[in-house]
Order: C-alpha cells, then structure tokens, then sequence
C-alpha cells in the first residue's frame, strides 16, 4: 500500500500603508520591493536563507545609492517561490 499526502500553502499578506515599488533591472520592469528582513519573514525562512536564494540567482536584489539597504523583487519572488504581489501563491 502506498500513501501521498500532498499539502498546500496559502500566504496572505496586507500592507498598512503604501509599498516600495522600483524598477529591476534584471526583470526590466517595475515591482514591489521588500527589505531582506521582510522577504525572510513573509517566506517564513531566515536572512541566511534569503542570502542563499539572492547568490544563487534565484530572487533579483536590487542596491540602490540613496537608500543604506538592498531591496528584494518581489517579481523574482513570484516565479521562485509562488509569492505574488498580492500575496496569494499562485494558482498553477
């Protein structure tokens, strides 16, 4: 007798306030931008975790000059973990 358990995950996230958006220039185009620490948390993973996911390519780190901080993608985001800007994992 085999037995699959497969689960799913739904993330919902809301923002008091407005969120950072700018251009990444790895997706050409604009996104919602989150620090590491708020990428770690909505992930549910540790900043270690995040530097992994940025040196092996897998989430766009955007470094700006007038800002002491690198950004997280969001976009990068949603095609590396299912993570959209509304918050929602996508339906696949």
């Amino acid at each position: 007798m085999e037995i699959t358990v497969e689960t799913h995950e739904l993330r919902i996230i809301r923002y008091r306030g407005g969120r950072s958006r700018m251009f990444c220039p790895l997706c050409q185009s604009t996104a919602t931008v989150l620090t590491c620490d708020e990428t770690a948390r909505v992930l549910q993973v540790t900043i270690d975790e995040i530097y992994a996911l940025v040196a092996r390519g897998n989430v766009h780190l955007i470094e700006t000059v007038d800002r002491p901080y690198a950004l997280i993608c969001c976009r990068s985001l949603d095609s590396k973990t299912n993570f959209n800007q509304r918050g929602n994992k996508d339906a696949q």
